[in-house]
């Protein structure tokens, strides 16, 4: 038996769930979701997250990418224009403001990962290589130039640094502010939640 998405007050003296409200719902479900039914006729429900680990990594590269781009103190390399961002990509960025996205990217791994290096983010982002030939496919990294004046450039703002005596980067308690700030003003994407049938 699936268990019910409403609020327990809703039950209390009932048959019949009452309709809830936006503001009294807060859902949090984790693991694959396999017998939940949510019908299109429900209640919509909108989320803020806290930090950078409350919202998803897509919705928060985006938005720091953009907050990045507004302060602008981030210097672009000059091949930002013809480059790949690995030997197994066809071609180079289509999105004018690709590093911006990079730069996001790499800030929200060490956030999330104290202690990586421009190894680990190579092999992060990484792809596919040989699939347009009869060669067997197999993992290529990614370019280890764009990734490393990313980093510097990171560590220019002060939202990185490197470990003192040790191998990799860490983020700064000013980085990790400024993240968390970003990440509290990202809504997360509207969805539906009804009640869910018994099996």
């Amino acid at each position: 038996r699936s268990q019910s998405l409403y609020p327990t007050e809703a039950l209390e003296g009932t048959n019949r769930p009452a309709q809830p409200s936006v503001q009294s719902i807060s859902l949090f479900i984790s693991g694959p979701i396999t017998d939940i039914q949510i019908p299109m006729a429900a209640v919509e429900v909108k989320y803020t997250g806290k930090g950078v680990k409350d919202v998803p990594a897509n919705d928060f590269i985006n938005a720091f990418s953009a907050y990045l781009k507004s302060t602008g103190k981030v210097q672009l390399p000059s091949y930002v224009d013809y480059c790949k961002t690995g030997s197994f990509k066809e071609l180079g960025p289509q999105d004018e403001d690709w590093y911006y996205v990079k730069a996001a990217a790499v800030a929200r791994r060490v956030y999330t990962k104290s202690g990586v290096g421009v190894g680990h983010l190579r092999r992060a982002f990484g792809g596919r290589n040989g699939k347009n030939s009869t060669c067997t496919e197999h993992h290529a990294r990614a370019a280890g130039g764009v990734i490393r004046h990313a980093m510097h450039t990171l560590e220019d703002l002060g939202i990185i640094e490197k470990i003192p005596g040790g191998k990799g980067r860490r983020i700064t308690p000013e980085g990790q502010r400024q993240m968390d700030l970003v990440a509290a003003r990202v809504e997360g994407t509207r969805f539906h939640v009804i009640e869910t049938a018994d099996e």
